[in-house]
């Protein structure tokens, strides 16, 4: 459709007969706003809120391949070092909504596409609590390396 329309305007663009401005005007501003309109991409929505609380431990570990009670203890330990980036538009995704993404991502081989579709967000959402959850990680897992190594160090200095 966006092919057939940009056709049109470049053909009338460059049509010596049409010298009216205000028409040319009107046309540009119809293309732009058809060729802007956002496209609806379905999706499920409140899995995270309404389907996962409903997983038994077995369920649960075979979706995320952590048992609940090893969720909630990343959930704790990452939730204060999630930055959030939220530039407005939808509401911010709760913490324990994004770090049921990270660990579906980690524990499948499912593209950012269908983990957007599956949990009813956007691809490029999906890609950035992928990034801020393996920074939080990453962050906490040096701060013990080296709490351990000072430990270690204190013991036998």
């Amino acid at each position: 459709m966006e092919t057939i329309l940009l056709q049109y305007y470049f053909d009338n663009f460059l049509d010596e007969n049409d010298n009216d401005r205000a028409v040319y005007l009107t046309r540009s501003l119809t293309i732009f706003a058809l060729l802007s309109q956002k496209r609806f991409i379905p999706r499920v929505t409140n899995f995270a809120e309404d389907i996962v609380p409903l997983f038994d431990a077995r369920l649960f570990r075979s979706h995320f391949r952590v048992t609940p009670a090893v969720y909630d203890i990343i959930l704790r330990e990452v939730q204060g070092h999630i930055v959030s980036t939220h530039g407005g538009g939808t509401e911010q995704i709760e913490p324990s909504k994004q770090l049921l993404i990270f660990l579906a991502y980690m524990a499948s081989q499912e593209s950012l596409r269908e983990l957007s579709m599956q949990f009813g967000v956007g691809i490029k959402t999906v890609h950035d609590v992928v990034k801020s959850i393996s920074k939080a990680i990453n962050a906490l897992l040096i701060n013990v390396s080296i709490n351990n190594l000072l430990t270690l160090a204190v013991k036998y200095i």
